[in-house]
């Protein structure tokens, strides 16, 4: 998403299966599964919280589905878990649609 994800601007339907599709292709090749992390206490060099932060609720099964579809790859999410919408049954239910390991 470049400058739009950035600037925190919403993923678009497009840009969830443009971003599912480079993780089906790079768990083809060499990776190891998806990271990302929606703590609000990881910030970029400039202080500002990082993009995924503010990442859609749609985004991550998206991302589970992949890892179930190739049967590969270890979902790593980092998320604060006291912080409402978030909590430690929704990573468990992520878990659980991946079929892969989750930390």
């Amino acid at each position: 998403m470049g400058r739009r994800g950035a600037g925190r601007e919403p993923a678009t339907a497009a840009d969830i299966a443009a971003t599912c599709r480079l993780l089906d292709q790079a768990l083809e090749q060499v990776a190891l599964g998806i990271g990302t992390s929606r703590s609000l206490f990881h910030h970029a060099s400039r202080g500002k919280a990082i993009p995924t932060c503010q990442a859609a609720p749609v985004e991550l099964p998206a991302f589970a589905e992949v890892l179930h579809a190739t049967g590969k790859g270890v979902f790593r999410l980092v998320e604060d878990i006291h912080v409402p919408g978030a909590s430690l049954d929704a990573m468990c239910e992520l878990a659980r649609a991946s079929g892969q390991w989750m930390t």
